[in-house]
Order: C-alpha cells, then sequence, then structure tokens
C-alpha cells in the first residue's frame, strides 16, 4: 500500500495515484484511504452545507455531518463521496461511472486534504505558489483570475512549483512554512496560447474534465519537495484601464485581512471555533509576510508581464518577511 506526501501531509492509499510524490521512507501516517462502500454502521447525518450551484439536478456539493461521533460526508453532484471522522485521519471514497481514479484525485487533493489540514489547524488558502530567491510566493484570486496561468510562468523561467489551488501554511516560531504540494499544474484551455502561443499543446487533466494538466517533469519544470519559508502573498485584482503599468502595490492591515478570509479553502465547512482560530492564524500571518497586490494594467498584460511585476516586487526587498 504505498504512502504519498502532499501538504505536509502522509496520505496512505490501496490504489496507485503516479500523479503524487511517493514516499519510501517508513514513518507515521496522517491519512489512510480506504475504496469501496462505506463500513460500520449507519449513521444519522445532519446536513451542514449545500451550494447554491447544481450539476445537473444535484447540488455540486452537500456536506453533512453526524452529532454522535462528528464524523463528515462530503457528497458531489458528479457521482463521487468522500466519508471521514472528525480528525480526517481515515477517509472511505466512492464514486460512479463514469469517473475514474484521475477525477476521483481532483477532490482528494482540493476540498477533501484542505478539509484534513483544516482539521489540523493548518492554514490552508487557495492559492497557486512558487519559490523564488529560496522564498515561497503565493498567488491568490477570485476563480479565473490567472493563478496557475502565473505560476506556470514563472515556473518556464526557471522557479521551482510548490503547490497549485491548496498552499498549506504551518507556523515555526515567528515565521511560516508552505508546504508542497503535487508536481503539476491546471490550466484551462485558454491559458495555452498565452504561454505556448498555441492550443492543444497540453493534455486534458481527466477523460471527464476538459481542464489542462501540466506536468512539471515533461516540461523540465522544477518542483519544490520539500518545505519552504514563506516569503509573500500576492493577490491577484482584476485590470486597471487606468494604470499606466502593472505593478504590485503593499496591502495592509485589516483590508489584507478581508481579502485572505475571501481566499482561504473550504472556508465553509469551518464551525465557530474553527473560525475563530483562522482569523487569528491570519492576523498574525499579516504581520509577519508581505502581501502583495498584482493590478494588471489593462487587458494586454500578460502572464510575462505579470511574472515581471513579481519578480521585480519581491527582489526589490517590499516582498520579503522582515528581520
Amino acid at each position: 500500500m504505498p504512502d504519498y506526501e502532499v501538504y505536509g501531509l502522509r496520505v496512505r492509499s490501496p490504489v496507485a495515484f503516479p500523479r503524487l510524490p511517493e514516499v519510501r521512507v517508513a514513518g507515521p501516517v496522517d491519512v489512510t484511504l480506504f475504496f469501496g462502500p462505506e463500513a460500520g454502521a449507519p449513521r444519522e447525518w445532519e446536513r451542514a452545507y449545500v451550494s447554491p450551484e447544481l450539476e445537473g439536478e444535484l447540488p455540486v456539493v452537500a456536506y453533512d455531518r453526524s452529532a454522535a461521533d462528528g464524523a463528515w460526508r462530503l457528497v458531489y453532484g458528479e457521482g463521487v463521496r468522500f466519508t471521514g471522522d472528525r480528525a480526517a485521519t481515515r477517509i472511505e471514497v466512492a464514486y460512479d461511472a463514469p469517473l475514474d481514479l484521475d477525477d476521483v484525485l481532483s477532490f482528494l487533493v482540493g476540498p477533501v486534504l484542505g478539509l484534513a489540514l483544516r482539521r489540523r489547524g493548518v492554514l490552508a488558502l487557495h492559492a497557486s505558489a512558487v519559490v523564488i530567491d529560496g522564498l515561497a510566493v503565493g498567488f491568490l484570486g477570485a476563480g479565473g483570475a490567472g493563478k496557475s496561468t502565473l505560476a506556470a510562468a514563472l515556473a518556464a523561467r526557471g522557479h521551482a512549483v510548490l503547490t497549485d489551488d491548496v498552499l498549506a501554511l504551518r507556523r515555526d516560531g515567528a515565521r511560516w512554512s508552505a508546504h508542497p504540494g503535487y508536481p503539476e499544474i491546471r490550466l484551462w484551455e485558454s491559458s495555452e496560447p498565452l504561454l505556448f502561443g498555441t492550443r492543444g499543446a497540453l493534455r486534458p487533466y481527466s477523460a471527464n474534465w476538459d481542464k489542462r494538466t501540466l506536468p512539471l517533469d515533461a516540461r523540465g519544470y522544477a518542483f519544490a519537495r520539500e518545505a519552504v519559508p514563506l516569503g509573500a502573498l500576492v493577490l491577484l485584482e482584476e485590470a486597471a484601464a487606468d494604470t499606466p503599468t502593472t505593478v504590485v502595490r503593499r496591502g495592509e492591515g485589516a483590508e489584507a485581512i478581508v481579502s485572505l478570509v475571501g481566499n482561504t479553502y473550504v472556508g465553509y465547512l469551518l464551525d465557530a471555533d474553527e473560525r475563530r482560530t483562522e482569523m487569528r492564524a491570519l492576523a498574525e500571518l499579516v504581520e509577519a509576510v508581505p502581501i502583495g497586490r498584482l493590478v494588471p494594467a489593462g487587458a494586454g498584460a500578460g502572464p510575462e508581464v505579470l511574472a515581471d511585476a513579481v519578480e521585480r516586487w519581491v527582489r526589490s526587498g517590499r516582498g520579503v518577511p522582515p528581520g
């Protein structure tokens, strides 16, 4: 049964996931996966969250909890279900055709392990990140803002990719460390001509999902396999026609905290105590780490222009933690 390390979590699975970094040295397991129908006695479920968006006639996602033992269940309209104990140490997986293991993996390395991180008090942001001059730089923004595209543009310049989609942050004294995800970037087809000058350069992520996959090793791009000190976070904003040049501006205080709250991962699954823990962590993060706002100059600011602006900001010293 192989073990994998993702976001600083050691995951054991009875099925192979070749896209994940395998761990061959013995060590304690954080999350164990089980495939098949739910085991044990039936539970009484209480619906804690349901998304307003639909997948066909079903909600995109519904989140159920068991008052008896704190167990949880994520049910996706596409046909995959995850059931876990309160601490997310044991997670049962079931899925329906035509979904395959690649589709299961997309949920696993997203909201499922995102929830496992939050259960452990780890701050998880919806972000991509690369390593610039030995420090992790994370990119946050709304869906479609270009986080993954910017990470891919910086990877082409020789900066190691740390993660895509989920940025796991753990505090180490006065500093924060960022943990690696998996050696792949997922991109929409519209990003291909911006990065490679043509469409069709990348294959679909799976048979059931149109998003493209960029395997880092296939392009000769580097992947950071160890945790890296967090250097800065950059919020990607909408293009501003009245901005003469693409710039990164410093974000401060309460404004930065509010922006980060909107970019925490699976925040809709947190209970009241977890929310309070998250707010304290975000306040401490803003005090310790520079927050930048990347403002593109109009629609013509492609990924290379954005990558230039990020490199300049980080290397000017404005994107470097104090002390």
